[in-house]
Formats: C-alpha cells, structure tokens, sequence
C-alpha cells in the first residue's frame, strides 16, 4: 500500500485528476481515512476527470467493505 499525505484539496484534486488519466479498467484504487480527509473530494475530481464535466453532481457511491 501507498499512503500519500496531502496539504490541502486543491493538492487531492490535482492527485485525483493525475491519477485519473493514469488507470485502466480493472484497476483499483482504495481511500482510507478518518471523515473529513477528502475521500469524497479525491472521488469526485477523479469522476470529474474521467467523466468531465458533464457528470451527475451527486455523491459518489462510497461502500465500506467488511474488514477494512
């Protein structure tokens, strides 16, 4: 696993769309943190990326996974 500290969303936005033109079907990337970490800001610049602009503004889909 890869742990990444980032100062500020502006930096978890920039990871995210980085990261976003990097993965390929398959691939998986996990988010863990406490609440208030930006989890949800790294999706929705990530989706933001990969859909553009035109993508639904609701809440990511987040599912907690049994033993994580």
């Amino acid at each position: 696993m890869i742990a990444i500290e980032l100062p500020d969303e502006a930096a978890t936005a920039a990871l995210a769309t980085r990261l976003a033109r990097l993965v390929r079907r398959g691939d998986v990337i996990a988010l863990k943190g406490e609440l208030g970490t930006g989890k949800t800001s790294f999706a929705r610049a990530f989706i933001r990326s990969r859909a553009g602009d035109d993508v639904n503004r609701a809440e990511p889909n987040l599912h907690a996974g049994a033993g994580l």
